[in-house]
């Protein structure tokens, strides 16, 4: 995923809450329509796509990070 995409998708979600906010009953994002409000929906969202922006500004990947774990023989 790249800055442009997940800042597109962060705008989209913040302007489906907008649109909600001024009393708006329903929404479409690309294909899929959003027709009752479920705001707890709509901010996971904006929350998911803001930590995305976030993380690829950083210069981090928005992925979850992997760790290696070494056994440690003690002799």
């Amino acid at each position: 995923m790249d800055l442009t995409t997940a800042q597109t998708m962060l705008d989209a979600w913040l302007a489906a809450e907008l649109a909600i906010l001024e009393g708006a009953q329903s929404y479409q994002i690309g294909p899929r329509m959003l027709t009752r409000v479920n705001m707890t929906y709509i901010r996971d969202n904006v929350a998911y796509w803001q930590r995305q922006v976030d993380a690829l500004t950083d210069g981090r990947s928005p992925g979850p990070r992997a760790r290696a774990v070494i056994p440690r023989m003690d002799l």
